[in-house]
């Protein structure tokens, strides 16, 4: 196996060089991400299998980002924007207005 640093948009391989191609969690990253699937494309051999990894699928198959992720979002929550922070474990006489 070896290594090659390069840029998805521009891959220094030849059209229909490989079988399968494979992201680890870059694809949303990729800054003009059309050019990088032509590219991808170009290299791959027909029929070839293209594999990348979701955001999503990598926040399930790597639990500790998302928890990380969600307690950033309550650290940033701000209660005045957000009623129901405001409301979690109040009794109800305290906000009358707002609970029905």
């Amino acid at each position: 196996m070896e290594f090659v640093l390069g840029d998805v948009r521009s891959l220094p391989f030849a059209e229909g060089e490989f079988d399968f191609v494979i992201d680890f969690g870059t694809w949303y990253h990729i800054s003009r991400p059309q050019e990088a699937i032509e590219e991808i494309s170009r290299v791959l051999e027909p029929g070839g299998v293209f594999c990348y990894e979701t955001r999503a699928s990598q926040l399930l198959s790597h639990p500790m980002r998302l928890i990380r992720q969600v307690a950033a979002l309550a650290r940033d929550c701000q209660p005045e924007a957000h009623q129901a922070t405001v409301l979690v474990g109040q009794p109800r006489q305290a906000h009358p207005g707002l609970i029905r």
